[in-house]
């Protein structure tokens, strides 16, 4: 981890020494989610990552805009509500969310920006993890005091082009492609872009390093040579104030402890499992393609020999299976093998739960009911989902702290203050509820009363409107008057 910006001076190595085991950290989760890393010098086909990160996004539950996604106190004032539901829409905060969870569990980090669009508007963006380089205080790490976004840009040698460009003309006068002065014009002409097509700009490029400093209210940006892996000289700089008095970035991290600056990732742990299970999975296919291949057996007096030496079976015709004075009798048939797979499938078995143990998933929510005998629902499902619902909520706390904290800086970026005020964000249950169960509570709860009417039942049933579903409820009473007359 970083106390300084010294890590940004001219002839420091890029990346920092310090960050290339979290960089290849981070470049190894992102191929694990992709299915396209290879463990054991074979590429991956049950990609167990992925599912466990897509499970715990849709563990959480996106933020219902329609619910109120972010609503201010009753004196907040119109202004600040239109600020804040302003800075919900231009972020896209329900697909935000998404990715902010995805990004948190692949690489323990998911790192928001406060900026302005294309339509100048202040919102909120996500940044890639691996571009972020956090320094913090060395006495207490988890206090930042500068966040850097560093990436690495090609900058293309137009100087090059030109020189090809006027290579090309006098390569066709020397080739006499246009006996006059005129031709050699016309190829002295060439545009930058038919060059690059052309295949001419295919010189050296030059690197620079591009970077954002962020300061409380302000952003100071950089960039800088870069060649061989090492920082150049200062090429430009310029410092802009952002109108806050706090970082336009905002981390977020899973699983942060006092004594690291980054979050940790939910692939680590099982990975050696993951790995493992791969392995068995593909011992056992292999033993079982082996032991599937058609092999007969049956009598000696089958084969026939042909003149070539070598002993076949005559097949598609009639067989004698006995000899004349001969009491042997055989009959020809396929040979079938037992594997003895008994022992690897158990131990496959207790991989799995500790895979289910150690990602706190649980089998339930990967959809592995077989041991249940039937798929739960209600509180017997909630149950079962103890340990998957306490990792989301742990998520979920992060992720609400953070996006507050977010939408009142982005909102101080257009000039509306919204400390004194409190920001809810309200989470959907991503859970489905069981009807039955509820309206057998709700009966209990009531003494068999009832808790709803007719007409609410008809729209809540049918999806219909007020008009609809009254309609509706008058024709069943017509009804009932009729069956009784």
């Amino acid at each position: 981890m970083h106390t300084d910006l010294s890590f940004l001076e001219p002839g420091a190595p890029w990346p920092p020494r310090c960050d290339e085991d979290r960089l290849a950290r981070y470049a190894l989760n992102r191929a694990r989610f992709e299915g396209r890393y290879r463990e054991h010098g074979r590429e991956s086909y049950m990609n167990y990552f992925r599912l466990t990160t897509l499970k715990l996004a849709d563990l959480i539950g996106k933020p219902s805009v329609s619910a109120g996604l972010s609503r201010l106190e009753a004196d907040a004032g119109p202004e600040r509500e239109d600020a804040v539901w302003d800075a919900v829409h231009e972020s896209d905060i329900e697909s935000l969310t998404v990715k902010a969870v995805y990004d948190m569990s692949r690489y323990g980090d998911a790192v928001l920006r406060i900026g302005r669009g294309d339509n100048g508007k202040s919102r909120i963006s996500l940044v890639r993890p691996d571009i972020w380089f956090p320094a913090v205080d060395a006495n207490d790490v988890g206090r930042f005091r500068a966040h850097v976004l560093a990436w690495v840009s090609d900058v293309e040698q137009e100087a090059d082009i030109s020189a090809l460009t006027e290579g090309a003309a006098a390569k066709a006068d020397i080739d006499g492609n246009g006996k006059g002065p005129i031709a050699r014009m016309r190829a002295m002409f060439i545009s930058r872009p038919q060059a690059r097509r052309a295949g001419y700009a295919q010189g050296p490029k030059k690197q620079a390093l591009v970077c954002e400093i962020h300061t409380p209210g302000f952003v100071e940006k950089r960039r800088y040579a870069l060649k061989n892996g090492r920082i150049g000289e200062l090429l430009e700089k310029e410092t802009v104030p952002t109108g806050l008095s706090d970082f336009a970035i905002v981390p977020m991290q899973n699983c942060v402890t006092s004594d690291r600056a980054f979050g940790q990732d939910d692939y680590g742990q099982i990975g050696t499992i993951a790995a493992e299970l791969e392995t068995r999975f593909e011992q056992i296919a292999k033993v079982l393609d082996k032991h599937t291949e058609p092999s007969m057996q049956g009598p000696a007096f089958a084969l026939t020999r042909g003149e070539d030496g070598e002993y076949r079976l005559r097949t598609g015709e009639y067989i004698v299976n006995q000899e004349d004075g001969d009491e042997r009798a055989g009959q020809v048939s396929y040979l079938t093998w037992d594997a003895k797979l008994d022992a690897n499938f158990s131990f496959v078995e207790k991989l799995t739960h500790h895979l289910y143990s150690l990602s706190e998933m649980g089998g339930a929510l990967l959809g592995d009911f077989d041991r249940f005998g039937s798929i739960p629902s209600g509180s017997a499902l909630r149950r079962l989902l103890i340990s998957p619902m306490n990792k989301a909520a742990r998520v979920r706390a992060e992720l609400d702290a953070k996006l507050k904290k977010a939408i009142v800086l982005c909102c101080a970026q257009d000039g509306v203050d919204l400390s004194d005020a409190f920001v809810t964000i309200r989470w959907a249950d991503a859970l489905p509820a069981d009807k039955l169960e509820l309206a057998e509570i709700a009966h209990k709860r009531t003494g068999g009363a009832r808790t709803l009417s007719a007409v609410s039942a008809i729209k809540a049933l049918d999806g219909v409107d007020d008009e609809e579903a009254a309609a509706e409820a008058g024709r069943i009473r017509g009804e009932s008057l009729e069956l009784r007359a």
